[in-house]
């Protein structure tokens, strides 16, 4: 973890994210610089700031009594961290963990009092946090109604494939793709297995490769994880 406060480089993921009439340029504004595995808020913790994923991905769970993690989303920039929070005034509701690395742009809370009287912000937050329930309605209704192996397409297609551009799965992320789309650790590897043979997939032991995108995005049907 790394904090900067490079006036420069706030002003470019601000400009690069169309963030400049939401978010005038301020000097109490900093950046946070995490590493593939750290912990960039915990369930329960005080919130600290406004935070806004500006660079990177992003996993977040939530953690039960017995110390079981149940994943709920995976993000990627842009997502704003907090915003519930701050408007319900209570604890972190989850534990966020950066899943490559990750950069966050993040506005102290006095600051986002101040911001919370202009419309153009409000407005901003009130767009992100129903965008946020429509995505988790979105992701119920796919792991209540669809087959586990549209299910896994629509997470494939959400997080691996960008523009044609393909990224590969790490194998030792498969629990948390278990988890995330509804299913068991034992039923996902069957279902990858049948991919494979049908081509859409290819598996090593660390990973897992797109062989054919236009293929898995038929088998998801248009449903699509986070779109």
């Amino acid at each position: 973890m790394k904090r900067s406060k490079d006036t420069a480089r706030i002003q470019d993921y601000i400009n690069s994210h169309d963030l400049t009439t939401t978010l005038p340029i301020d000097d109490t504004y900093y950046l946070m610089y995490y590493e593939q595995g750290e912990q960039i808020c915990s369930q329960g913790d005080e919130l600290q700031s406004l935070a806004i994923l500006v660079e990177g991905k992003v996993k977040i769970y939530t953690t039960s009594m017995e110390g079981r993690h149940l994943i709920l989303s995976f993000k990627n920039a842009l997502e704003v961290i907090g915003d519930i929070e701050y408007i319900q005034k209570v604890e972190i509701l989850n534990t966020v963990e950066a899943v490559t690395n990750v950069v966050m742009l993040c506005i102290p809370l006095d600051q986002v009092d101040k911001l919370y009287e202009e419309k153009i912000f409000l407005h901003f937050i009130l767009q992100e946090i129903t965008r946020k329930f429509y995505n988790k309605s979105h992701a119920l209704s796919l792991n209540v109604m669809h087959p586990v192996e549209m299910r896994l397409a629509s997470y494939i297609v959400a997080t691996c494939c960008n523009e044609g551009h393909h990224r590969p799965l790490a194998t030792a992320h498969l629990p948390d793709v278990a988890s995330f789309i509804g299913t068991s650790y034992r039923h996902i590897n069957r279902v990858i297995q049948k991919l494979c043979e049908r081509q859409l997939l290819e598996r090593t032991r660390e990973c897992i490769y797109v062989k054919d995108e236009k293929e898995l995005r038929a088998l998801a049907n248009d449903h699509i994880y986070g779109e």
